[in-house]
């Protein structure tokens, strides 16, 4: 088996053809080509594989196809069983689902939804404040000086705007942060509320999502993975409360003792600056219960040690797993994140052919495909609180996750990347960054999601996020979501092969500068990712 794998390195690296021994780094480079990372994307993003669900056959079979070609490629084991880091998960499944508004009961995932990210809720109460749509900051409070610790909070989903589309808060026609559900529910959690209820207008939309996610189970680490020993003790709210995302139905039921309607109310505040919260006379009864079992999942890792540096670690890396098999269609994620995983392979042979001729890199590189992600960036949490190499070793994490496609809003010109977080730690990694594009790629870097304001808060949605709240310099490679974002449509047959190539090839040039030179990143930024979450 051995002398097979070095024979095909060996034809793979014989296979560029050069008019002189390759010396630099466009040399290396030129290994990464769409030939390639179409044969490693068409069987990663097949059917065979199921959607690569983490935790269930195709994910595995995944995470062998990656650790072979490791293997043939002669990286360094760095996972606790040769190339795999193998992680605890309980898997919760939906047992009971009980929401009851004044003796009146509703259905699971057609009138209300519970994310199954929070244990099993249980609670009855007639003391129920309406905060209008639940913003805390200096333009506006729709709680003043109005204490709820202990109530239920209902809000409105999103923010106000008038009929021309124009945001309140902005006084434009782009949404502020408060219009992302988490950062409104993160801000009502510190009052202390029993329970937070969410009026979503547009819920009949998801509801098939929520049905779902109600038939399929959730993961999370197991408690006793959690934490290792140099895992900081930050960005964990004091008060979880449960969150439930409820229709206008249920609104309009606890709307009903005080003869209000959710709509009215919905079009009233969105003209006022702010609100007094309004006590409702109703009674909520909630019971959502899970069943827990345990399983296990898989992050798939190599390195290439440095010839001068060995113990500073540039970590490359992507998630493989993707959603799975929803009733009889297979999701396959040709871009999400088939995309990325195909790039840190054609990363890993990009670099091991330099290794191969005399120029490995001087700083280690570590190439690292997480399974967990869509469940959480759960494998990338547990990696960086057990790592295999001391975390404050870590020089950066390039992460790759969605780079195979051209959004709505690069249609004219799909010669981009959107870049995030380059500039929240080190202005080095920018800096880095944006010479070897004008160097080489000649990407249009577009820097939208970039944003602290934006909505969307991509920074927190991938998982280099994990490396970050180490204070760990990243930079989070995007496509952007397209129409095709999580749907069984996400297929190879849309990937654009040779935008995808560009992009790995800026990633690759920027992690061999980092590599190679002579100063460390600086960070120099203050890493606000904990005031901003």
């Amino acid at each position: 088996m051995k002398k097979t794998i070095l024979l095909g390195l060996a034809l793979g690296i014989q296979s560029f053809v050069f008019a002189q021994k390759p010396s630099t780094p466009t040399d290396f480079a030129e290994s990464i080509n769409t030939k390639d990372l179409y044969k490693h994307l068409s069987v990663l993003a097949s059917d065979e594989f199921e959607g690569r669900e983490t935790g269930q056959k195709g994910q595995k079979s995944a995470a062998l196809y990656i650790a072979n070609e490791f293997d043939r490629l002669r990286l360094t084991p760095a996972g606790n069983d040769r190339y795999f880091q193998t992680f605890e998960l309980v898997k919760k499944t939906l047992s009971n689902r009980k929401f009851i508004v004044n003796q009146k009961s509703f259905d699971y995932g057609d009138h209300f939804f519970c994310g199954k990210s929070i244990s099993n809720v249980n609670f009855q109460s007639n003391e129920i404040v309406f905060a209008g749509y639940g913003i805390i900051d200096k333009k506006r409070n729709d709680f003043k000086d109005y204490h709820i610790e202990g109530k239920i909070v209902v809000v409105l989903a999103g923010e106000p705007k008038n009929k021309k589309g124009i945001y309140l808060l902005s006084k434009s026609t782009k949404q502020s942060e408060w219009s992302n559900r988490n950062k409104k529910i993160e801000a009502i959690q510190k009052l202390k509320p029993s329970a937070i209820l969410i009026v979503d207008e547009g819920f009949a939309k998801a509801s098939k999502s929520y049905k779902h996610q109600m038939e399929t189970p959730s993961m999370q680490l197991a408690e006793n993975q959690k934490r290792g020993p140099e895992a900081p003790d930050k960005a964990k709210l004091t008060f979880a409360s449960p969150v439930i995302i409820i229709n206008d139905s249920i609104a309009n039921e606890l709307l009903a003792p005080s003869n209000k309607n959710i709509n009215k109310l919905r079009k009233k505040y969105s003209k006022r600056r702010s609100i007094d919260p309004m006590v409702l006379r109703s009674t909520v009864l909630a019971n959502i219960v899970y069943l827990e079992e345990p399983m296990n999942s898989e992050n798939v890792i190599g390195y290439i040690p440095g010839s001068e540096k060995p113990n500073e670690f540039i970590y490359i890396t992507a998630h493989y797993d993707h959603i799975g098999v929803i009733g009889n269609e297979v999701y396959n994620g040709a871009d999400d994140d088939g995309s990325g995983t195909v790039g840190v392979l054609e990363l890993a042979e990009a670099f091991a052919f330099a290794r191969a001729q005399g120029q490995g890199p001087k700083r280690s590189i570590v190439f690292m495909t997480v399974a967990g992600e869509e469940k959480g960036l759960l494998g990338s949490q547990f990696y960086t609180s057990n790592p295999s190499f001391p975390i404050n070793n870590t020089v950066c994490d390039l992460n790759i996750d969605m780079i195979g496609r051209v959004d709505n809003a690069h249609k004219k010109d799909s010669n981009y990347i959107y870049v995030i977080g380059a500039d929240k730690i080190s202005s080095d990694l920018h800096e880095i960054n944006e010479k070897m594009n004008n160097e080489y790629t000649h990407l249009n870097l577009d820097y939208t999601y970039n944003s602290p304001s934006d909505p969307n808060r991509f920074y927190y949605r991938s998982d280099h996020y994990n490396f970050a709240k180490f204070n760990i310099p990243i930079i989070f490679y995007f496509n952007g979501v397209h129409e095709d974002y999580h749907k069984a449509t996400d297929e190879i047959t849309k990937i654009n092969f040779p935008m995808l190539s560009n992009r790995t090839k800026l990633v690759f040039y920027t992690a061999w500068e980092i590599a190679n030179r002579a100063e460390p990143l600086k960070k120099d930024k203050k890493n606000d990712f904990e005031n901003n979450r």
